[in-house]
């Protein structure tokens, strides 16, 4: 069946055009079949993976090479992570050792190896996170690559209970350092109400005060920005998730999401050329690329559901006008 508003040729058992949303006619072939032939050889033919045309829009953005690099420069990022962090932890403490030894500092080699183990788990227990949403990215790619009528959205919930818990990770944080400073700030003002108002104690208590609350402030902003970060990405998930369970059109993905993505990646580029190592900088690069792959991703989706939402809108449009006729 062909489409009467584009040309594109659709299987026979949709109603509306995988290319451009509009409504599809039975007589739209067989009336009009010389008509839209040569118009169809011009239309970028996107492949059908569904028969629903906003789960297929996700499924071929999915499957698209843009996400394939996000996957796999990502994939790269925590691999070289992983090998840098190891590599300089060796080197710290081979450096420790070497100045130790300098020092005629003797310090037994076990608890050396003791305290360079600590180290390299905690920095692998550190990118846990990252794997798993590693994870969640290639069971999306997997599922989108299924040609039937429904998505699983396995890997959108992995990403997304991931991206909760470094929400609450920040919160909880942010809820322990405000208790911190403002532990601070009440023993300094206790400490410059019990001196003399002119003593140089005094100043020192006040200038001690002014600092904690500007750290405070500075500190508070970036907690607040990490929040709302992680809140727009959970958001952002479940757009997506809802648009490929519900089969619904939504263009509510998060544009400042993508915005931080592009920032984001590109300090990460620069950061690359101060890397301490090869393994350093190729990470560096590779996260750097994912992000931006990721924000450019975010902008696609969100242009995609509004052409099929456009069209959708015009072909009701004529449906009206017809039946004025």
């Amino acid at each position: 069946m062909f489409c009467s508003n584009c040309g594109a040729q659709n299987p026979d058992n949709v109603s509306f055009c995988q290319q451009c949303g509009n409504k599809l006619e039975k007589a739209d072939f067989s009336q009009n079949q010389a008509q839209y032939i040569p118009q169809q050889q011009s239309v970028k033919k996107e492949i059908v993976r569904s028969s629903n045309i906003a789960i297929n829009a996700v499924k071929n953005s999915m499957a698209s090479p843009m996400f394939i690099a996000c996957a796999v420069c990502y994939s790269i990022y925590i691999l070289f992570y992983l090998i840098s962090s190891i590599s300089n932890t060796t080197s710290f403490f081979s450096t420790v050792q070497q100045y130790l030894g300098l020092l005629q500092i003797d310090i037994p080699y076990e608890i050396l190896n003791i305290f360079q183990g600590t180290a390299t788990a905690t920095q692998i227990l550190g990118i846990i996170p990252n794997v798993v949403i590693c994870i969640g990215i290639w069971m999306i790619f997997g599922y989108s690559l299924q040609k039937n009528d429904y998505m699983k959205t396995s890997g959108f919930t992995t990403i997304k209970v991931v991206s909760i818990i470094n929400l609450i990770y920040t919160i909880v944080l942010f809820v322990l350092v405000g208790v911190l400073f403002i532990s601070l700030m009440v023993s300094g003002i206790n400490a410059a109400s019990n001196v003399n108002e002119f003593d140089y104690y005094s100043n020192s208590s006040s200038l001690a005060i002014g600092l904690i609350i500007f750290l405070f402030v500075v500190i508070s902003g970036i907690f607040t920005f990490k929040i709302i970060y992680n809140a727009k990405i959970i958001k952002t998930i479940n757009t997506v998730k809802e648009t490929v369970s519900k089969g619904i059109i939504n263009d509510k993905v998060s544009t400042f999401v993508a915005v931080v993505l592009f920032i984001s990646g590109g300090f990460t580029v620069i950061s690359a050329f101060f890397a301490g190592g090869a393994a350093s900088a190729v990470s560096s690069l590779a996260h750097a690329a994912s992000n931006i792959c990721f924000g450019v991703g975010i902008f696609s989706y969100r242009n995609k559901m509004r052409r099929l939402a456009l069209a959708i809108v015009n072909c009701e449009k004529q449906s009206e006008n017809i039946n004025m006729l």
